[in-house]
């Protein structure tokens, strides 16, 4: 599916349309903590996407592993409205992003992957909903997934957030479509740097530990845009990801129940999944969902 909103000529007015000299407003402070390594291709997509918001009040910080393919360059081009950056290596994403959060000043916080993008107003949307909900903490929305060329590949629907849903069915949002405040980041604490991936995951389960399933606050509307390509880190190293899981379940998950319950669980959340699907998105949608699952589980 293609969208007029990711073509060329959009990428290029971002670039037009940026306004460097705005003008400090009363809204809430963003941060923006935007871990990078060798991702030149997409990642002045992503900045761009931060730095022309709707909202006065951003600190965009990027904490790069060392990038050798000219990423650094593209930071530097834009290092006057950056907070931080720095380039070095690290021990792996947790480790950028807790270098990252510690350098963070404001009250809202949110991580963008450097080859994701945040959809035009959403920082207003995120700013305005957290200021007429004051006992939510934790807010999100639904996103969508493209290609490396900005075409639209699928819609994703957020709904309601279970805990147990996320732990044993599947997401119900997406990190890159989240923000939270910043007490809740400071009980949250730091990611374990032993996780090379699924530190989203830890991340959620903490704070829904910490906070409670009723301080997480859907907006229903798209927020940010998930990149798939061959370079990214989640989906391209299943070895990693099995042993992260090892590492994950042992330390967070502190008690896994039995085959049959995980079975029945599971199929109960799949059917809630589905369910809020058909209410936010239509019949057709959930059609097409379980067609495509269907089609990858039998190999059509």
């Amino acid at each position: 599916m293609k969208s007029d909103f990711f073509t060329n000529s959009f990428l290029t007015n971002l670039n037009k349309n940026y306004i460097s000299n705005k003008k400090e407003d009363n809204h809430s402070k963003i941060s923006i903590v935007m871990p990078s390594y060798n991702q030149v291709k997409f990642i002045e997509n992503s900045i761009l996407s931060i730095l022309n918001q709707e909202h006065h009040s951003i600190e965009l910080i990027i904490v790069d592993g060392g990038s050798t393919d000219g990423t650094t360059d593209i930071i530097k081009k834009y290092e006057k409205h950056i907070a931080y950056w720095v380039s070095e290596k690290d021990e792996g994403q947790s480790d950028a992003l807790n270098k990252g959060f510690e350098k963070c000043t404001g009250e809202i916080y949110g991580w963008l992957n450097a080859d994701d993008v945040y959809l035009p107003y959403t920082f207003q949307k995120i700013a305005r909903t957290f200021h007429d909900n004051h006992n939510k903490l934790i807010v999100y929305g639904d996103w969508l997934e493209i290609d490396q060329e900005n075409n639209i590949i699928s819609k994703n629907y957020s709904f309601d957030f279970s805990l147990k849903q996320f732990i044993y069915e599947g997401y119900c949002l997406h990190p890159q479509a989240l923000f939270w405040k910043k007490d809740v980041h400071l009980r949250f604490g730091k990611f374990d740097k032993d996780l090379k991936t699924n530190m989203d995951a830890h991340m959620i389960i903490m704070f829904a530990r910490n906070e409670g399933e009723k301080k997480f606050h859907l907006i229903p509307n798209f927020l940010s845009a998930w990149r798939r390509h061959k370079g990214q880190i989640s989906g391209n190293s299943p070895h990693r990801a099995l042993a992260d899981q090892r590492i994950f379940y042992k330390r967070y998950i502190t008690k896994r129940p039995n085959i049959i319950f995980c079975s029945i669980i599971w199929f109960v959340f799949r059917f809630r999944r589905m369910w809020w699907y058909f209410k936010r998105a239509g019949f057709f949608y959930v059609f097409n969902k379980l067609k495509n699952t269907f089609s990858r589980n039998f190999k059509i």
